[in-house]
């Protein structure tokens, strides 16, 4: 790892064909947002620490991605922020987190009688509305009273 950056390793490791069907989706994600630390914070640089807790090696950070797939076409971006800004823009984004929030919020697969909830979140993202009013509107709302617990997956 002295010689390498995460980034390196992590190309050379996963660039045979078997692995590309799902990494040529995953590392792109993963390379533009090596710009921000495990706890979140942003840095420019990653460090390499000994067994013993030295720091070794620095290895500047590299977050520009020129192949990932966002619905289907390919994209690019500098870095994690502009990666973000593509996928809050993206209509295969909104769609996908419009689905996903509504499953997590019912703890189930959905079921056509959900088609409503998942609707208005759908226009409330593709509107601009901010995450937190589409994760309220997605928990609060008539459809959670009147749900059975039939299907609930616990």
């Amino acid at each position: 790892h002295d010689l390498y950056s995460s980034r390196e390793i992590t190309a050379q490791v996963t660039s045979t064909k078997s692995c590309m069907g799902c990494h040529s989706m995953i590392n792109p994600a993963g390379f533009a947002l090596e710009g921000f630390s495990p706890l979140g914070r942003p840095r420019s640089a990653e460090k390499i620490y000994s067994a013993t807790g030295d720091t070794g090696r620095t290895h500047v950070i590299d977050t520009s991605i020129d192949n990932f797939y966002l619905g289907a076409k390919t994209t690019s971006a500098a870095n994690g922020t502009e990666f973000v800004g593509l996928i809050s823009r993206s209509a295969v984004a909104k769609e996908c987190f419009s689905q996903k929030l509504a499953e997590a919020t019912r703890y189930r697969t959905l079921a056509s009688a959900d088609n409503c909830v998942v609707n208005d979140l759908r226009s409330a993202t593709h509107a601009g509305a901010p995450i937190i009013d589409a994760i309220r509107l997605g928990v609060v709302n008539e459809s959670l009273l009147w749900k059975s617990q039939e299907g609930v997956q616990r």
